[in-house]
């Protein structure tokens, strides 16, 4: 339901009697105004002051209620205002859904539930109820189911330190949708705010400072040796005008993938490949992963094979699905749906298949959430996807918790939320969780170093073959560095072949059959020349000839 019309429902048939001056008036219209964009905090400043100049205005209060219960950093008043106004409107069924609401978003489940089955039970007493009203009904449902899980959960809570990622990743505007290289030292992100290519557009991508307002950019920043994180800076490769997003980045941090929109376009998702230090020009995928539907985030499997994806094409199971595409030669083939074991009615998003190949982690409306989206995992066992297990209380809340990633050996989780209180400041922000899995850790060997050709670092091609399926998968060392990133599943012996123009290849073997946690392998490549090879071999014949002369002499 839009925001501004909701509220100006609720303000001309639930409170219809406002008086204003003339000067309140224009202030009360710029709160609404902030309320449609929903810049809560702008709003909820303005609706304070004026419910504090008249604090016997029930109008002002009930509109101040609206606002905290959509802006987590006040969530604790709108359970404080709503319980002062269902005394004074008993009679009144609405008061039931807002005040159960607010016990729901302040973890108090057990007294929204009774709240918000009365609303439910009573509300065909309501005659001819409105699209709006209807609408408050079905968010009624969605927030009963919420608040038995919650109860549930919170039975149950697990433990895992939650942290916002603070300066200078994290500013007073929007930060999000984090990627990072499975090693951690490189992070992309999605920001919204003055920083942003082209400033304050309108929908045409002109200059418009009164009507305009800021598309996403994409931001990259370096983790220091000490753990900080170097000041973000945007990519001028990437970034347009118009909304650019970053989504998912290969383990490698060679391959990053983007969201586009247009306002002909509801979104697809296209693919950069970092070539030195420079990203490349954006390219569209093709028609097996981008529809005419929307198509928003993405994860990419660590040999590079499967794309999993969130799509609201038809044919799954609710709005919008997670899905998965087999690479087919050089691109994506036919998409197929996870299924009901991972999907539901409502909303799956945010996919990210860890290093590991197994371990699924993904945001979803429906399982076992607690409010909007939360943080779920499954992991896929003998070719089945076990059933998703919520991540729990403190990570996830009863706000909208998405795009989780975790680091490579599971320690350190990413995510970003719109959540109250750990320092965020009522946008979205970037939050770090520790551990980043609760229980067993993902189970793989990570190989790692920088090929060199000539004693300098090269670009390469490196085969990774498993020996026993006779599979193989390809990954690049970056150019300018050299640097390579391989992750390997245990119970596998693999054959790693590296290649480059004008250099003989080599070859390693690396034996991870029974390796029984997460384990680093630190492995340089040194690449020759067929007349450095040559040398080497002469080299090596004439040390053989002269040991053979040498034990001829002594036999003599």
């Amino acid at each position: 339901m839009h925001l501004f019309k909701y509220l100006t429902y609720v303000l001309l048939f639930l409170f219809p009697v406002l008086t204003f001056s003339q000067s309140e008036k224009e202030l009360y219209r710029e709160a609404i105004s902030y309320m449609s964009e929903k810049e809560y905090a702008k709003a909820y400043e303005i609706m304070d002051k004026l419910y504090t100049k008249k604090p016997k205005n029930e109008d002002y209060l009930f509109t101040l209620g609206i606002i905290c219960l959509n802006y987590p950093e006040r969530k604790e008043r709108a359970l404080e205002i709503f319980e002062v106004l269902s005394k004074k409107r008993q009679d009144m069924l609405e008061m039931k859904y807002y005040l159960g609401k607010a016990y729901h978003l302040n973890y108090k489940f057990k007294e929204a539930i009774p709240l918000i089955q009365d609303f439910i039970n009573n509300f065909a007493s309501i005659k001819k109820p409105t699209e709006e009203q209807n609408a408050m009904l079905n968010d009624a449902m969605l927030l009963l189911a919420y608040s038995e899980n919650g109860k549930s959960i919170m039975e149950n809570k697990v433990f895992c330190k939650i942290e916002n990622i603070g300066s200078p990743i994290n500013t007073e505007d929007a930060e999000y949708v984090p990627v990072i290289s499975a090693d951690e030292t490189m992070m992309i992100f999605t920001y919204v705010g003055p920083k942003c290519t082209g400033g304050l557009v309108n929908d045409e991508l002109k200059p418009d400072k009164e009507e305009g307002y800021y598309h996403e950019d994409i931001m990259i920043s370096f983790k220091k040796e000490d753990g900080s994180w170097t000041e973000p800076v945007g990519i001028p490769e990437l970034n347009t005008p118009g909304h650019d997003a970053a989504i998912a980045i290969s383990p490698d941090g060679q391959t990053l993938f983007i969201f586009k929109s247009t306002n002909e376009d509801k979104g697809d998702i296209y693919m950069s490949v970092l070539e030195g230090n420079k990203w490349t020009e954006p390219v569209r995928l093709n028609s097996n992963i981008n529809t005419e539907y929307w198509e928003g985030s993405c994860s990419v499997s660590a040999d590079g094979r499967y794309l999993y994806f969130a799509s609201e094409r038809p044919g799954g199971y609710g709005g919008r699905d997670l899905w998965v595409s087999e690479k087919e030669g050089d691109d994506w083939g036919p998409a197929t749906n996870l299924g009901p074991i991972i999907n539901t009615k409502y909303d799956e998003d945010a996919p990210f298949i860890h290093p590991d190949g197994i371990t699924l982690f993904f945001s979803s409306k429906g399982h076992k959430s607690i409010g909007g989206y939360d943080i779920m995992y499954s992991i896929k066992k003998e070719g089945q996807w076990l059933t998703p297990k919520n991540m729990g209380v403190p990570l996830n809340t009863t706000e909208d918790d998405r795009y989780y990633v975790i680091n490579a050996k599971g320690d350190r989780g990413y995510l970003s939320s719109n959540r109250g209180g750990y320092g965020g400041k009522g946008k979205q922000d970037i939050y770090t969780s520790t551990p980043g899995i609760v229980g067993e850790k993902p189970v793989l060997a990570v190989v790692t170093g920088t090929v060199f050709g000539n004693d300098k670092p090269i670009a390469a091609d490196i085969i990774i073959t498993k020996v026993s399926e006779k599979k193989e998968f390809k990954l690049v060392s970056n150019q300018q560095t050299g640097k390579y990133y391989i992750a390997l599943s245990p119970g596998q012996t693999y054959k790693v072949k590296v290649t480059a123009k004008g250099f003989e290849p080599t070859e390693e073997v690396f034996d991870i059959e029974n390796i029984k946690e997460f384990t680093q392998i630190n492995k340089n490549f040194f690449l020759l020349t067929p007349e450095q090879v040559a040398k080497i071999n002469e080299e090596i014949q004439k040390e053989n000839e002269q040991i053979k002369k040498e034990k001829t002499r002594r036999i003599c």
